[in-house]
């Protein structure tokens, strides 16, 4: 986006440039019909310029840019030589690739520019090799902007394809782990109703034996009675205790799955077996917040290697991520990933850190409550 605003501001430089020689040949020679031609065509070149910039890939476009190059041609034309009026048919240049392929903007830049040789060539006067050193020149400016701008275009439709395939990616992944949680809760329940099913159905027919037995044995029985009940809450507590555990594997999991997906930098992880997680969107925040951590290190930092840890802290469960990429001395400028990192700490009741490392590197630091990750 910003990227985009520069060269529309470019632009408009440039259009207003050209309109300089416009509006002082109207002052010098009077409205006469060449200066009011030249007018109207400075003028309709710029409305036709904010109208691109405006439209989609489309019929709209494309109108637009025929627009620009009748307007820019009678201004190359009729304005005079030496002037900025060529540099209008350089920007049409610039914006061909954004409305048709490669082909297509070199027939377009190669019709207008035949069309120019012409128009020079009984407008100016200009003949022989003046014409050819004159056409040649800004030929190659035109080819340099529309290929400067076919970059520009396949990078945008490249970053969208990324993000694109990275959003069906989050969302498949979501789906494996909501799968995984699934499966785990029905084999959490099937152990949970072959044991206590078992034990419950077994105290039941204690109690119920100790209905019929005579009064002296009736003490054993309730002896054994306790004894199952003794195992069956064992057994909610040993299931109970699962449920508790089962997060936080899982989140060891999503991060050792997340390392081996990166080939660079090389990813170690490092979970301390003593952090409990029990809620779901504790799990998904601090999974994120490390995919972060590892985007930016491949992205930015360049880095060859990143350590990942989720430590207990205290009353504090901390993750923190410390690579070996180039360290620069500008100040640190958070972008969208450093901002999402704090926000998503935030929202769990914590917050985040970043600094540069004195022997080179980054480091991030995510500090959450103990009380915030159930």
């Amino acid at each position: 986006m910003q990227a985009t605003i520069v060269l529309i501001l470019a632009g408009v430089l440039v259009w207003t440039i050209a309109g300089l020689r416009v509006i002082a040949s109207l002052l010098n020679s009077g409205a006469n019909l060449v200066t009011l031609l030249n007018l109207a065509a400075w003028i309709g070149f710029g409305l036709a310029f904010f109208t691109h910039v405006q439209a989609d890939r489309g019929r709209r476009g494309v109108a637009a840019l025929a627009a620009q190059t009748l307007c820019g041609l009678v201004l190359a034309v009729t304005a005079g030589a030496g002037g900025m009026e060529m540099a209008l048919l350089v920007m049409v240049a610039g914006q061909l690739p954004t409305q048709m392929s490669g082909r297509a903007s070199l027939f377009w830049i190669a019709a207008q520019t035949g069309a120019l040789a012409i128009l020079l060539d009984k407008g100016r006067g200009l003949t022989g090799m003046s014409l050819v050193i004159f056409l040649v020149t800004y030929l190659a400016f035109e080819l340099f902007a529309m290929g400067t701008a076919q970059l520009a275009e396949s990078e945008r439709t490249t970053r969208e394809a990324l993000t694109a395939a990275n959003a069906r990616l989050e969302a498949m992944q979501a789906a494996a782990v909501d799968t995984a949680r699934h499966a785990e809760r029905l084999r959490i329940a099937r152990d949970l109703h072959d044991s206590l099913g078992h034990r419950l159905t077994a105290l039941g027919l204690t109690l119920e034996a100790a209905r019929h037995v005579p009064g002296e044995a009736v003490s054993a029985k309730i002896v054994e009675a306790r004894g199952l009940a003794s195992a069956l809450l064992d057994d909610l507590r040993d299931a109970v205790g699962e449920i508790r555990d089962d997060e936080s594997r899982e989140l060891r999991s999503l991060l050792e799955d997340l390392a081996r997906s990166i080939e660079s930098p090389r990813v170690t992880v490092q979970v301390d077996d003593a952090i409990r997680i029990t809620g779901p969107e504790a799990t998904t925040a601090l999974f994120r917040i490390a995919q972060e951590i590892v985007t930016n290190a491949a992205r930015h930092a360049k880095a060859e290697r990143l350590a990942l840890s989720l430590r207990s802290d205290g009353d504090h469960v901390r993750l923190e991520g410390v690579d070996d990429g180039a360290s620069a001395s500008a100040d640190i400028v958070a972008g969208n990933g450093l901002c999402g990192i704090r926000e998503r700490a935030r929202l769990l009741g914590g917050d985040a850190r970043w600094s540069r490392e004195a022997a080179g590197g980054f480091r991030v630091v995510v500090t959450i409550p103990r009380a915030h990750l159930v």
